[in-house]
Protein backbone atom coordinates (compact mmCIF):
# COMPACT_ATOMS: atom_id res chain seq x y z
CA UNK A 1 0.00 0.00 0.00
CA UNK A 2 1.48 3.32 -1.08
CA UNK A 3 0.97 6.36 1.13
CA UNK A 4 1.38 10.00 0.26
CA UNK A 5 3.95 12.20 2.01
CA UNK A 6 1.36 14.21 3.94
CA UNK A 7 -0.05 11.09 5.60
CA UNK A 8 3.40 9.73 6.34
CA UNK A 9 4.50 13.03 7.90
CA UNK A 10 1.51 12.88 10.22
CA UNK A 11 2.61 9.40 11.33
CA UNK A 12 6.35 10.06 11.59
CA UNK A 13 6.24 11.75 15.04
CA UNK A 14 4.51 8.66 16.45
CA UNK A 15 7.18 6.45 14.93
CA UNK A 16 9.95 8.71 16.23
CA UNK A 17 8.69 8.57 19.83
CA UNK A 18 7.92 4.85 19.50
CA UNK A 19 4.16 5.05 20.06
CA UNK A 20 3.13 3.82 16.61
CA UNK A 21 1.93 0.29 15.97
CA UNK A 22 4.14 -2.20 14.15
CA UNK A 23 1.96 -1.99 11.04
CA UNK A 24 2.23 1.81 10.99
CA UNK A 25 6.00 1.61 11.44
CA UNK A 26 6.19 -0.81 8.55
CA UNK A 27 4.13 1.41 6.23
CA UNK A 28 6.17 4.49 7.13
CA UNK A 29 9.50 2.71 6.63
CA UNK A 30 8.35 1.37 3.25
CA UNK A 31 7.47 4.89 2.16
CA UNK A 32 10.73 6.34 3.48
CA UNK A 33 12.70 3.75 1.50
CA UNK A 34 11.94 5.72 -1.66
CA UNK A 35 11.23 9.24 -0.31
CA UNK A 36 14.30 11.25 0.77
CA UNK A 37 12.21 14.21 2.04
CA UNK A 38 10.28 12.01 4.47
CA UNK A 39 13.55 10.39 5.61
CA UNK A 40 14.93 13.85 6.33
CA UNK A 41 11.74 14.75 8.23
CA UNK A 42 12.02 11.52 10.26
CA UNK A 43 15.63 12.34 11.21
CA UNK A 44 14.55 15.79 12.43
CA UNK A 45 11.68 14.31 14.45
CA UNK A 46 13.92 11.64 15.92
CA UNK A 47 16.50 14.26 16.92
CA UNK A 48 13.80 16.35 18.61
CA UNK A 49 12.43 13.30 20.41
CA UNK A 50 15.88 12.26 21.62
CA UNK A 51 16.64 15.75 22.97
CA UNK A 52 13.44 16.93 24.68
CA UNK A 53 13.24 19.97 26.88
CA UNK A 54 14.72 19.21 30.27
CA UNK A 55 11.86 18.27 32.58
CA UNK A 56 13.36 20.19 35.47
CA UNK A 57 13.14 23.47 33.54
CA UNK A 58 9.39 23.19 32.91
CA UNK A 59 8.33 24.20 36.45
CA UNK A 60 10.61 27.23 36.21
CA UNK A 61 8.98 28.23 32.92
CA UNK A 62 5.52 27.76 34.42
CA UNK A 63 6.53 29.78 37.48
CA UNK A 64 7.91 32.61 35.34
CA UNK A 65 4.76 32.59 33.22
CA UNK A 66 2.57 32.71 36.34
CA UNK A 67 4.54 35.66 37.75
CA UNK A 68 4.35 37.51 34.44
CA UNK A 69 0.65 36.75 34.11
CA UNK A 70 -0.07 38.07 37.62
CA UNK A 71 1.91 41.23 36.91
CA UNK A 72 -0.01 41.87 33.68
CA UNK A 73 -3.36 41.24 35.37
CA UNK A 74 -2.44 43.52 38.28
CA UNK A 75 -1.48 46.36 35.91
CA UNK A 76 -4.68 45.87 33.91
CA UNK A 77 -6.78 45.93 37.08
CA UNK A 78 -5.05 49.10 38.29
CA UNK A 79 -5.72 50.81 34.95
CA UNK A 80 -9.38 49.77 35.07
CA UNK A 81 -9.70 51.04 38.66
CA UNK A 82 -8.08 54.39 37.83
CA UNK A 83 -10.28 54.87 34.76
CA UNK A 84 -13.40 54.02 36.78
CA UNK A 85 -12.39 56.44 39.56
CA UNK A 86 -11.68 59.26 37.09
CA UNK A 87 -14.97 58.61 35.30
CA UNK A 88 -16.87 58.60 38.60
CA UNK A 89 -15.27 61.86 39.76
CA UNK A 90 -15.90 63.53 36.39
CA UNK A 91 -19.53 62.36 36.47
CA UNK A 92 -20.03 63.70 40.00
CA UNK A 93 -18.51 67.06 39.00
CA UNK A 94 -20.70 67.34 35.91
CA UNK A 95 -23.87 66.35 37.76
CA UNK A 96 -23.07 68.74 40.62
CA UNK A 97 -22.56 71.64 38.21
CA UNK A 98 -25.74 70.80 36.30
CA UNK A 99 -27.72 70.51 39.55
CA UNK A 100 -26.30 73.81 40.84
CA UNK A 101 -27.07 75.63 37.58
CA UNK A 102 -30.63 74.34 37.32
CA UNK A 103 -31.66 74.64 40.97
CA UNK A 104 -29.81 77.75 42.04
CA UNK A 105 -31.12 80.05 39.36
CA UNK A 106 -28.55 79.33 36.72
CA UNK A 107 -29.21 81.05 33.42
CA UNK A 108 -28.73 77.98 31.21
CA UNK A 109 -25.00 78.38 31.03
CA UNK A 110 -23.08 75.35 29.93
CA UNK A 111 -21.52 73.58 32.91
CA UNK A 112 -17.89 74.39 33.68
CA UNK A 113 -17.86 77.50 31.47
CA UNK A 114 -18.45 80.93 32.90
CA UNK A 115 -20.17 82.09 36.06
Amino acid sequence: MSMNCETVRELIPMCADKTASEQTKKLVSEHMAHCPECRRYYKVCAKVQSNPVCASSLPQIDEKFAVLSKRIKRRRNIKIFVMAAVSFIAGVCILTDIFRNTHEGGKGKFPFFGK
